[in-house]
């Protein structure tokens, strides 16, 4: 069953176009990341399902309700901004009840909910204290709170965890997901951040320049990206992208057998080739010379140079000294073909 359905949602401001003909749906208790870098329209796209902008065009529907006429108070929307928003003012009990509060819900219900609420995200201990005494991650759980305690229709974080430190982003990270399991709530989370979206997501939207550049899970982005930018934005270190072409059915730079009639026509050719698919063994068929080795705890990242080729490879146990020399081998399967001239993929 679809939760969420975007109809050819356009948005501009003035002459800017900064969203072009988005068509999506979303399934009942999906976590739907969108990604993609900043200005490409990731938030706007939020802000429209809230309510908080106006569509210059398009349609929204929630449980197959157009809601995209409606004011934000009726269309049964929660979101959480980057700033929780919290009322600085108010206890956190206060904070947690404050949209029930308004909604006139009785005050023993109120209470009831909020003990539940606070019982679940770990803030039981925390209800008589106010913002300012509070840790960022607690403050974000409050936040989370607020907008989960009157069980919205759909759930919108805009970049929730921007403003944590690495390692709790990393529990934030968990607790969103456990929370919207929990809840059985579908919900859109917009980051920047690929690790966060890969390890959270049921789906990733890949959002370029205000249009959608791919959408699927994490690991058919991963594994099979559509296009060139998908390819490039997706993975750290960054897919090798080098040019190539096809001569006697061989693949050169490389030499290897090749043939493909997906390939027929294509003048200008862009393998990538990603860091862990490059094999650094002692009988590898190609020989590189070592330019650089970075050390990141579990792995070396190497930087080698083919004939003129820049290649990093990552998955490497051991350093290697710069000046070098190392044999490589790549297999033929691992390898993702783009056109030059349109970034598409082929094959």
């Amino acid at each position: 069953m679809n939760s969420l359905y975007l109809n050819k949602v356009f948005k501009s401001f003035g002459k800017t176009k900064v969203l072009n003909n988005i068509n999506l749906e979303l399934n009942e208790n999906e976590l739907l990341v969108i990604l993609g870098p900043s200005g490409c329209g990731k938030s706007t796209l939020l802000r429209l399902v809230a309510g908080l902008e106006d569509l210059t065009s398009g349609e929204i529907y929630l449980h197959d309700k157009r809601i995209d006429k409606l004011e934000p108070k009726d269309r049964n929307v929660a979101m959480v901004f980057q700033n929780y928003s919290l009322y600085p003012h108010m206890t956190v009990e206060k904070n947690l009840g404050f949209p029930l509060k308004i909604a006139k819900v009785k005050k023993e219900v109120i209470k009831e909910k909020v003990e539940a609420i606070a019982e679940m995200l770990g803030l039981t201990d925390r209800l008589l204290f106010k913002p300012s005494a509070l840790s960022g991650g607690q403050r974000q759980r409050v936040a989370l709170g607020r907008a989960i305690i009157r069980k919205p229709d759909i759930f919108l974080l805009d970049e929730p965890l921007s403003n944590l430190d690495a390692d709790l982003r990393l529990k934030m990270r968990a607790e969103i997901v456990r929370i919207q399991q929990e809840l059985e709530i579908t919900t859109i989370h917009v980051t920047h951040d690929q690790a966060e979206a890969l390890s959270m997501a049921d789906r990733i939207l890949l959002l370029n320049d205000g249009e959608i550049e791919q959408l699927g899970t994490p690991e058919e982005l991963y594994k099979n990206p559509n296009s060139l930018f998908v390819a490039k934005f997706i993975g750290f270190p960054k897919m090798n992208i080098i040019e190539a072409t096809i001569k006697n059915n061989q693949l050169m730079p490389f030499g290897i057998p090749f043939e493909s009639k997906q390939i027929d026509g294509v003048d200008e050719l862009l393998v990538g080739i990603r860091p862990e698919d490059i094999s650094m063994i002692s009988n590898g068929q190609y020989r590189a010379k070592v330019v650089s080795s970075e050390y990141y705890g579990e792995q070396y990242i190497i930087t080698i140079v083919y004939n003129n080729i820049v290649l990093q490879v990552s998955g490497c146990q051991h350093s290697k000294n710069i000046g070098d020399t190392v044999m490589f081998s790549i297999s033929e399967s691992t390898l993702h073909f783009f056109n030059k001239q349109t970034g598409s993929r082929i094959g």
